[in-house]
């Protein structure tokens, strides 16, 4: 018994230690490739870095196309109905890219420094960002006469994570500094 586990142990050892093809490159790494699963890891110093395959490289690919096609959010009504406010994002090279249109003209009802707080939320409704936009700092947009203000936007970008932007779920706004 004990000498059919030592044939054992002897031949997985033999085996896993066989497995590996191991060269070093022009800059002194040492490139281990696994002949059984075709993993191919860079040592570098005390740091093993393992290369993505084509598949893992094509699948980032795609997510981040994903991410970088803009999506759009519901409507939230604020100043009790008296507008509505919607909001586009996408994320791209590190940063969140968001448009914020509301489809009234707030100026009019603003005080000075009238504040929109967008606040974005994770699943569980957790905080994620939050971001101040003055009522005075929006583009105002003219009706097709030119004569009254329509609609107010703000395009912006931010930097943000991937990954951060990856947890946003839910999004509302909070208003302050208007007399209606």
């Amino acid at each position: 018994m004990k000498l059919k586990l030592f044939l054992f142990v002897a031949i997985v050892v033999l085996l896993a230690a066989g497995c590996y093809d191991a060269r070093q490159d022009n800059n002194g790494r040492i490139i281990r490739v696994n002949r059984l699963t075709g993993d191919v890891c860079v040592i570098e110093g005390n740091k093993i870095i393992k290369l993505k395959t084509e598949k893992e490289m094509k699948e980032e690919q795609e997510a981040a196309r994903q991410l970088s096609t803009p999506k759009e959010w519901a409507a939230v009504p604020i100043l009790n109905n008296y507008a509505n406010v919607s909001l586009k994002t996408k994320w791209e090279s590190g940063h969140m890219y968001y448009q914020l249109d509301v489809n009234r003209n707030l100026k009019e009802i603003a005080n000075y420094g009238a504040l929109l707080t967008v606040e974005l939320y994770d699943s569980e409704s957790f905080p994620v960002r939050k971001i101040p936009v003055y009522a005075n700092s929006m583009v105002v947009a003219m009706n097709p006469e030119g004569k009254t203000v329509d609609a107010m936007q703000l395009t912006e970008k931010m930097p943000m994570s991937e990954e951060m932007y990856r947890k946003i779920q839910k999004w509302d706004v909070i208003w302050s500094g208007f007399y209606r």
